[in-house]
């Protein structure tokens, strides 16, 4: 899979443009928090789920002994 990240504004943008209309994810720094939008037209798409699995896996690891927190919108 390849994906095209760019930087738009202070946040960040996912996405796969040859397979996806829009982004696929959006990374935001909120204060001390860092916001990841998921874009909702592809919540179930098995690359948007692999690359959310990556993502987390990537934050965990790079938390170290800090742990990371999931806060769900719903």
């Amino acid at each position: 899979m390849n994906f095209v990240m760019e930087q738009k504004g202070e946040g960040v943008e996912i996405s796969q443009p040859e397979v996806y209309e829009g982004f696929l994810f959006r990374i935001e720094p909120h204060g001390a928090d860092l916001w990841i939008t998921r874009s909702e037209h592809y919540v179930d798409d098995v690359n948007s789920l692999a690359l959310e699995s990556v993502l987390n896996q990537l934050f965990e690891d790079m938390s170290g002994n800090r742990g990371v927190e999931i806060a769900l919108e719903g």
